[in-house]
């Protein structure tokens, strides 16, 4: 279409949870400058939420408590420098900081991200733990920010089957598919297009197997865990299982 429209109503469309994505990269991205990170007090809220239902074929569970690891001197540094070199994902978050009052870096308390495979595929999937950010705010997030670029007139709809809520944008075809798995914790897929992804990856039980003495043997209230269950060359720091 020579007029752009259909990008500007995909961009309107995807434009919070875009941000949010981006937001939740930004966030874990100093953990690189992080040589130990501190105990947090209790499990993570979003872990709590989905580590009874891990997909099957799970091979990697990360766990990041952000609330602790805002208190280091390194994190903070860190985060200021990724958002120096990433102009548009602050201008994203400004955007929803300025039009609906959240503050997305702030807002993430937490994050666990469980990565299995569908038909050979990785398909990560992405839980939040959200501080002030519920289904109808972000409903009201979503309306306030299409007015903004320019559909005012636009309207939300939610539709919740089983674990997933459908939101649909006026006028548009394609719906975005989140998961709201306990008050405040969001779950979502590298695709929120596909209803189907989500469903799968939000099929399973507590870890099994190998998986399970990984994660049975690590402190889940660590401000930062993980468990690797497959074998993978990392660049320059050897085998890491």
């Amino acid at each position: 279409n020579a007029t752009g429209k259909p990008h500007r109503r995909q961009a309107r469309r995807h434009v919070m949870l875009g941000h949010m994505n981006k937001s939740v990269v930004a966030a874990a991205a100093p953990l690189a400058f992080l040589v130990a990170a501190p105990a947090a007090h209790a499990e993570s809220r979003s872990w709590a939420a989905v580590k009874r239902t891990i997909t099957p074929g799970a091979e990697i569970v990360v766990s990041v408590d952000l609330v602790q690891l805002r208190k280091t001197a390194a994190y903070r540094v860190a985060m200021q420098q990724v958002l120096a070199k990433q102009a548009d994902v602050k201008g994203g978050l400004d955007l929803v900081k300025a039009t609906c009052g959240i503050d997305v870096p702030m807002a993430i308390t937490d994050i666990t991200a469980v990565v299995g495979k569908i038909r050979g595929h990785q398909a990560p999937l992405i839980v939040l733990g959200l501080d002030g950010v519920d289904d109808a705010g972000l409903q009201r997030c979503l309306q306030q920010v299409a007015a903004k670029k320019g559909n005012p007139s636009a309207k939300i709809t939610a539709t919740r089957k089983g674990k997933v809520t459908s939101y649909t944008l006026t006028g548009e075809a394609k719906q975005l598919h989140l998961a709201w798995l306990a008050p405040g914790v969001l779950a979502f897929t590298d695709d929120p297009n596909d209803r189907g992804r989500l469903d799968k990856v939000l099929v399973g039980k507590a870890p099994r197997g190998e998986l399970a003495k990984m994660v049975n043997g690590l402190s889940t209230s660590a401000a930062v865990w993980f468990a690797v269950l497959r074998r993978e060359q990392v660049p320059e720091a050897g085998t890491m299982r």
